[in-house]
């Protein structure tokens, strides 16, 4: 078989280049997809100001007043499992998980750090509910880069202790690679760096340790925590050396210390590292609750109620996270009773209208468009000033957004917005306009249709 080598010479157009955009702005299947490096698929792209009510009730809830913060929030849809997706409750947890993470709180917050760690389950959970919510958090915080951050930022006050002379050319080092907007971690953490100043990184790696446990947490994690081996820990309490699928029958060790590892030992390090407290996303609720029995609810619940409000876990104790969860109607019916049973119903109403609840409505007509420039923008080629929507004219987005059922639904009109940006580039047109508008959805129906069927479509365009 031949090396494959990138050829030289110029890359093909773009078939998009007639358009003025890079690149289709819309997906085929436009579901958020947190760890996508597309930006159409991870978040990154918000339309913040057709939310703005949202995001202000947001903040008002579980930003503005860190300290007395709504501790358990849920974030509602209208609709049901089908109609209720889609609607941009998950866009609006991952752009507050960018807005704090990307420094780890220090723009939100100004005084102190704070994190976000986020848990989705794409399939249905039947088992073992509370300790695979937690396993995923675990996973989380490895992927999102904020052990990483805590491991390298709790070495810097002990080398300004034990090490003073050294630690001002490395704290230089380090603001030297934040103005270049470089990651200064690996600085800290790697004992040939630290060696050039004369540190003994071994030395220090022991004593971060000797900290650690003195704060309550166990010697084993302390090691894996103070090097950024948490994932690597992980793996060691699986058979088969992998942190997913994050259940697999008959391995239930990790499991069984998930909450544990979570609730106490993370809390507790994040908390000695100088993290003053964290969010819980917890999006499609719907697929940890569904095959819940009555008995399971309470359990899951209670389980809530200690991580959040109730003393017993370090999480508890310090009040540490608020979590938010997403719902619609018919997911908090399947949790209704273990969280009235549970005492949650106090604390956080099972009501779109309560005051811990932020609802997520569909955007109005204005909304949806500001949605679909937002996606535009970011896939806007080099050239003369075009109108914020070109390709599309401004009837025809209308015609788009209010023409698919449920109207308004950003899932359904940003897909269909992928097949008429991909038909205009396949006919060489220059702008979609309403009569491009009608034929299209005349051929692919008002609804969003699955990925299969999206395929189909895409092979064999019939309009």
């Amino acid at each position: 078989m031949p090396i494959i080598r990138k050829q030289d010479g110029e890359l093909e157009a773009s078939p998009y280049s007639q358009l003025r955009l890079t690149n289709n702005p819309f997906l085929q299947d436009p579901i958020i997809r947190p760890r996508s490096k597309d930006p159409r698929a991870n978040g990154s792209i918000f339309a913040d100001g057709c939310r703005r009510e949202v995001i202000s009730r947001f903040e008002k809830l579980l930003i503005k007043d860190f300290d007395n913060r709504a501790r358990l929030s849920l974030l509602w849809s209208d609709g049901d499992k089908e109609s209720g997706r889609g609607t941009g409750k998950t866009a609006l947890l991952r752009h507050f998980q960018h807005r704090i993470n990307h420094d780890w709180g220090q723009s939100e917050f100004r005084r102190f750090n704070a994190a976000v760690i986020y848990v989705a389950f794409p399939d249905q959970v039947d088992r073992l509910y509370s300790e695979q919510l937690a396993w995923a958090a675990l996973v989380d915080v490895h992927e999102s880069g904020l052990i990483r951050a805590a491991a390298a930022s709790i070495r810097i006050p002990i080398l300004e202790k034990k090490w003073p002379d050294a630690a001002k050319k490395i704290v230089a080092d380090v603001e030297q690679h934040e103005k270049e907007g470089k990651e200064w971690y690996g600085l800290v953490l790697s004992n040939d760096y630290l060696s050039q100043y004369s540190v003994d990184g071994e030395e220090l790696s022991r004593d971060v340790i000797e900290d650690l446990v003195d704060a309550e947490i166990d010697e084993v994690v302390a090691e894996a925590l103070s090097s950024d081996g948490l994932c690597d820990y992980l793996r060691t309490l699986r058979r088969d050396g992998q942190v997913r699928p994050y259940w697999v029958s008959r391995d239930t060790k990790g499991l069984g210390m998930a909450k544990h590892l979570l609730f106490d030992q993370l809390v507790r390090f994040l908390d000695k590292t100088g993290f003053h407290g964290a969010y819980l996303f917890v999006d499609d609720i719907e697929n940890l609750t569904d095959q819940m029995s009555n008995k399971q609810s309470i359990e899951f619940a209670k389980e809530l109620g200690l991580t959040c409000l109730r003393p017993g876990r370090a999480a508890g104790d310090l009040r540490y996270f608020s979590a938010v969860l997403t719902t619609h109607q018919q997911a908090a019916t399947k949790v209704a009773r273990g969280w009235s049973e549970a005492g949650l119903q106090a604390v956080a109403r099972l009501d779109p209208t309560a005051e811990t609840s932020i609802r997520v409505p569909l955007p109005n007509e204005d909304g949806a468009l500001e949605m679909m420039a937002a996606y535009i923008e970011k896939h806007r080629s080099a050239g003369p000033p075009v109108d914020r929507l070109h390709p599309f004219t401004e009837g025809g987005a209308r015609k788009l957004v209010s023409g698919v059922q449920p109207p308004l639904h950003p899932r359904t009109f940003l897909q269909k917005a992928h097949f008429a940006v991909k038909q205009a580039a396949e006919d060489k047109a220059e702008l979609i306009d309403e009569k491009d508008i009608e034929r299209l959805l005349a051929t692919t129906g008002t609804k969003s249709v699955s990925p299969t069927a999206t395929a189909e479509i895409a092979e064999f365009p019939d309009y």
